[in-house]
């Protein structure tokens, strides 16, 4: 891989080359208090990186630990 100056540039030589990309991170539950009650989103930057990378087909995994109570068991 050619050395590259900026991280644009190496963004776009994995894109053209379409690489799996490993994504190493959190996933986690954001509890959101609402009028109409409490509502409970998938989250984690980390997850919704790798989320968005396979919504736009690219090819991507992701390695991340989830917690052992009632939002990592489900």
């Amino acid at each position: 891989m050619p050395r590259l100056r900026n991280t644009g540039a190496l963004c776009a030589v994995l894109w053209q080359s379409m690489s799996m990309l490993t994504v190493i991170g959190e996933g986690l539950v954001d509890v959101v208090q609402r009028s109409s009650g409490i509502e409970a989103h998938v989250g984690g930057s980390p997850l919704n990186v790798a989320v968005g990378l396979a919504r736009l087909d690219h090819p991507v995994q992701f390695i991340g630990r989830f917690g052992r109570d009632a939002y990592g068991e489900s």
